[in-house]
């Protein structure tokens, strides 16, 4: 490898992995030429020179620390039998995860040590290239501290819906809050078991002999969804609790297309009869009749007429899950009046009552990060980005609803936002920006955890987006990139 010695004077900024050099602010005097992050350090006050040897084509760029008077340094076991330091920050960041830039008193040595061990920890920092998810971990613990209010207040235990959110890279900060996984399928079940732990609920609206002898080797409960179904499959059950999908007939949702009480609906046993003559058969029900529900008196007049209407077939029963949809983490929600209702159906029937969380764990805790890579006028000015709502935001053309953009800021410009597939109606949104928008600037979507990495596909070969995650100590960590590869081993 062909390599050069390379100075650097007062450096008031880190040096990060990117795919490209890019010109940096006036506190860096000297040549900004790329260098390796390897062997770069960062450097407090005017006289200080450091010399690195580095690779003769490596690129960096320099992104600048925030608040590091407030930091403190760890340091952690590498896996190489090497030491690495770690900034652990109460440091800032904008909305699009950049860090500010910061005056350092020079000679204080103390923050000078604290740049200079920081830097492995620091390089994984800069932005990939987009398209790409990103989760925030911060975020995403102030919706999972609802969650545990909610269990420790009203006893309900919570299990992630997987359907709606299976990311496993953030499985490790979701086990703290969450009391296991339930699933839809013999694979989700599957994840939910090897990768997240805890409690395991197997559900789907119909298994085959083989799918019910997979799960159960490790589910904990076997959830069946129509009595036929039970009868079926039975005698491969084991060790776990088994359940029944009871439909209520009735539903919050808006979209009929999302609506578990529709005519004609599959999902759940609707005949009293038939449940009745099954009860001792099974050990626990699942109600699923939310959909985006924020009316907690909603859901207290359904409790109630789930109450009254299975009384007697709850009283043999030892738990009950009511599903998810409840959007209970949503800002001003009555907490204590759900957290009551809860209890006082469980004291009341003496069950377990479990809640199947997803939209409510993850709402608000992650962005598609998309660039401009066209603007077209046609009447108006369409700026195509590098993902596609059809192949990334699929819930949004399902339901014929647009993503909020978090960047950039609103204003009175419009623009629509389109994406890059061949498919017509690939659109984001009609948008009312502060500025035109240009190729290369960067567009970002709301609200792409839920029902959204799931759903994502290789509709005409469009790159998928990168998965990535901002961490609870403020780094970011690619944890995902998807290659021609993975596009190519997807298909036969």
């Amino acid at each position: 490898m062909t390599a050069r010695v390379v100075t650097i004077r007062r450096v008031r900024a880190v040096a990060a992995i990117s795919e490209r050099a890019d010109a940096v602010g006036d506190d860096l005097i000297g040549d900004a030429v790329p260098i390796s992050a390897m062997g770069c350090r960062a450097l407090i006050g005017d006289d200080e020179v450091v010399e690195r040897t580095v690779a003769e084509d490596a690129e960096v760029q320099l992104v600048p620390i925030a608040h590091v008077e407030h930091a403190h340094g760890t340091t952690v076991d590498d896996g190489a039998g090497a030491k690495r330091s770690r900034v652990s920050a109460s440091a800032t960041t904008d909305a699009a995860g950049n860090f500010s830039w910061v005056r350092v008193s020079e000679g204080d040595d103390e923050v000078a040590a604290i740049l200079q061990q920081s830097l492995p920890c620091l390089i994984r920092m800069s932005a990939p290239s987009t398209p790409y998810y990103l989760i925030d971990e911060r975020r995403l613990e102030q919706n999972l501290q609802v969650v545990e209010h909610v269990r420790a207040r009203s006893g309900a235990k919570s299990v992630l819906a997987l359907k709606c959110f299976s990311t496993w890279g953030v499985f490790p900060l979701m086990q703290r809050y969450l009391d296991g996984t339930t699933s839809s399928s013999a694979y989700e079940a599957r994840l939910g078991h090897e990768r997240f732990g805890g409690e395991t609920h197997a559900y789907s609206v119909a298994f085959d002999r083989a799918e019910v002898a997979e799960v159960a080797e490790f589910a904990d409960k076997l959830i069946f969804n129509s009595v036929s179904q039970l009868d079926a499959h039975l005698d491969l059950v084991g060790r776990a609790s088994v359940g029944l999908r009871v439909n209520p007939g009735v539903s919050t949702s808006s979209f009929d297309l999302a609506d578990p009480a529709r005519r004609f609906s599959r999902l759940g046993v609707v005949d009293d009869a038939e449940l009745v003559a099954v009860t001792s058969l099974i050990q626990g029900v699942m109600f699923h009749f939310n959909c985006e529900n924020a009316n907690v008196e909603s859901l207290c007049s359904s409790l109630d007429l789930i109450g009254d209407r299975y009384g007697k077939v709850l009283g043999e029963l030892q738990w009950v899950s009511l599903g998810g949809g409840i959007s209970f983490t949503a800002d001003g929600y009555p907490l204590d009046r759900f957290c009551d209702a809860l209890a006082a159906f469980a004291e009341r029937h003496d069950v377990q009552v479990y809640l199947e969380p997803g939209e409510a764990v993850v709402t608000g805790t992650a962005e598609l990060v998309t660039s401009v890579v066209d603007v077209v006028h046609n009447e108006i000015d369409v700026a195509v980005v590098d993902a596609s709502v059809e192949a990334h935001m699929l819930d949004h053309l399902i339901y014929g609803t647009n993503p909020r953009v978090n960047a950039p800021a609103s204003g009175e410009r419009r623009v629509m936002v389109a994406g890059r597939t061949c498919l017509a109606g690939d659109i984001f949104g009609d948008y009312r920006l502060a500025a035109p928008l240009q190729v290369g600037d960067e567009v970002r979507f709301a609200d792409a955890a839920g029902y959204t990495m799931v759903k994502t596909t290789w509709f005409n070969g469009i790159r998928m987006p990168s998965i990535v995650v901002r961490r609870l100590d403020g780094s970011v960590e690619t944890v995902r990139q998807f290659t021609y590869d993975d596009f190519v081993g997807s298909l036969s």
